[in-house]
């Protein structure tokens, strides 16, 4: 179909690009015809004879108005060739017996060549016929229109000829050149057919290599991923079927090498976890046997210490015991002293309190005073106005004195009652200083038994810490010797560990090698190490036995 679309496009081209020649040169030749017209138009006003205007304007309109319509058919064109050579027989017949009417006759030549422009060999047949029978009619019925000398056939003839032979020669000018014309539309539509023919193919060429492209790229997307299940299912084009199959080759490959690995990672995994567990199980019961060990030692250790810095101290209390004795003593004497004091404290407070209570006395008399004041003033009238305001200020002062005399009664009544409590704690802590030397007695005595019998106990303890050290020197060989287990063990599953985080990036099949089929769900295992690497074991000095 496309094929028979450009087939007669091509066609239509063809046409077009010889129509196009040929009504330009319908124009032409119909403007020629009316420069033909206006040339005998000029004649017969040179002549003064209007015989041949009526014929030279009747020839001209049907073929000008034929060209006004753009027509440049087959009628037109002869209607053409047959009028053009009659505008040179009109001008014969205009100048007969003209001293250049024989000149004349080249433009019949003239006119008959100027037909070739319209690429039709059909027009210059029908205008050397008219010319042809023209010359024959005119030179045996009007010999006077054909050359000033009269009948002269062998001339008719010879004219004919010539106009033959120029046909002759114009005609196949103008078969070539339609056919030329042809030729090259035929040329533009099949070189367009084929560069419509080469884009279409370079299109779908395109389209191809953007579905390639987007399929690879999408697999290369999901491999970057990890994901080793992802396959190009859809088909590609048949020049790139081949690469979709070396990629999903590709992924099955590596798909079967990291699950072979990650099974492989799986098992050493799995017995690294087995040994380390086992190693873990003894190094936790070697380390809890030496920490008992240790914790024994340094028990006993602390023990034996304990015991004879307790003798010492012992020693040293009985000695502090007898200092603290005096001490109390002493303090009992301070506290006798301190109950002294107080005495004197609560009569200096009664002292004082007499004295405010004689203040309280003269701020109520002055008050008093006061009031009396006031009360003259107020007799006096205007002139005792401001002893008025002395009286009202020197009451207001004796209030504020009583106001004052009261609270300082008040703390001096509460400091008594303070120093009263504090002579009552006094005397009782100097009755309990006094049974406190009665127990410092007792302690000391005790205290003596206790520094005789600790001297034994330390020696007995200094044997067993002996006896703890030795097997704790067999129980730190014993770890050494587990600490290395463990220390191999974490190594391999340490490498185990890493290479399966490694795989665990890949997303891979169940199955390896195995590839799935267009409707199959993608499945895939995830590679996790069975323990984490755990810190070793350190072992701890043990103290050194105690002298």
């Amino acid at each position: 179909m496309p094929a028979i679309q450009r087939t007669h496009r091509g066609a239509g081209m063809m046409r077009a690009d010889l129509d196009r020649l040929r009504t330009a040169g319908t124009r032409a030749l119909t403007a020629l015809l009316w420069g033909l017209a206006a040339v005998i138009a000029l004649g017969c006003l040179v002549q003064r004879q209007w015989g041949m205007l009526a014929p030279a304007a009747l020839l001209a309109i049907l073929p000008t108005l034929r060209a006004a319509a753009g027509r440049s058919d087959a009628a037109t064109r002869l209607m053409l060739a047959v009028t053009l050579p009659l505008y040179p027989a009109l001008l014969l017949a205009q100048w007969a017996g003209a001293p250049w009417q024989g000149d004349l006759h080249m433009l019949v030549f003239a006119v008959l060549a100027t037909l070739a422009v319209l690429g039709d060999w059909r027009a210059l047949v029908a205008a050397t016929l008219v010319i042809a029978v023209h010359h024959l009619g005119a030179g045996l019925l009007r010999p006077a229109w054909i050359s000033p000398a009269g009948a002269d056939l062998p001339r008719a003839l010879l004219h004919t000829g010539i106009v033959v032979v120029e046909a002759a020669m114009l005609i196949p000018l103008a078969v070539r050149l339609e056919r030329t014309i042809i030729g090259q539309a035929r040329s533009h539509a099949a070189a367009e057919a084929a560069e419509q023919g080469a884009a279409a193919i370079r299109a779908a060429v395109t389209a191809d290599q953007t579905t390639v492209l987007a399929a690879l790229g999408a697999g290369l997307e999901a491999l970057s991923d990890g994901n080793l299940t992802h396959r190009l299912r859809d088909g590609f084009p048949d020049r790139y079927e081949g690469l979709r199959r070396d990629f999903n080759e590709a992924l099955r490959a590596l798909d079967a090498a990291l699950a072979k690995v990650a099974a492989a990672t799986q098992g050493i995994t799995h017995g690294a976890g087995h040994v380390r567990l086992a190693s873990d199980a003894l190094a936790l019961r070697t380390q809890r046997q030496a920490a008992s060990l240790r914790q024994t030692a340094a028990a006993m250790t602390q023990i034996t210490a304990t015991i004879g810095t307790t003798a010492a101290a012992a020693g040293r209390a009985h000695g502090a015991i007898a200092g603290m004795r005096g001490d109390v003593e002493q303090g009992g004497a301070v506290v006798g002293r301190a109950v002294e004091a107080m005495g004197r404290i609560e009569q200096s407070s009664l002292r004082i309190a007499e004295i405010i209570s004689l203040i309280d006395g003269i701020a109520f008399q002055t008050n008093l005073l006061a009031l009396n004041a006031g009360v003259e003033a107020a007799r006096a009238g205007e002139a005792g106005r401001g002893f008025a305001v002395v009286a009202s200020e020197v009451r207001a002062l004796a209030q504020r004195s009583a106001e004052a005399a009261q609270d300082v009664g008040a703390i001096i009544t509460a400091s008594t009652r303070e120093v009263e409590a504090g002579v009552r704690l006094v005397r009782e802590t100097g009755t309990a200083l006094q049974r406190l030397v009665a127990g410092i007695g007792d302690v000391a005595t005790l205290v003596a038994s206790v520094s005789g019998t600790t001297e034994q106990q330390a020696q007995s303890l200094r044997q067993i810490t002996t006896t703890i050290a030795d097997m704790d020197g067999v129980t730190q060989q014993n770890a050494a010797m587990i600490e290395q287990a463990i220390a191999a063990a974490q190594s391999l599953a340490g490498a185990a560990g890493e290479l399966a985080r490694q795989v665990d990036h890949f997303r891979i099949g169940t199955e390896p090698g195995a590839e799935c089929g267009a409707g199959d769900a993608d499945r895939s295992i995830t590679l996790r190490p069975l323990y984490r690497p755990r810190a070793p074991v350190h072992q701890t000095a043990l103290p050194a036995p105690a002298a």
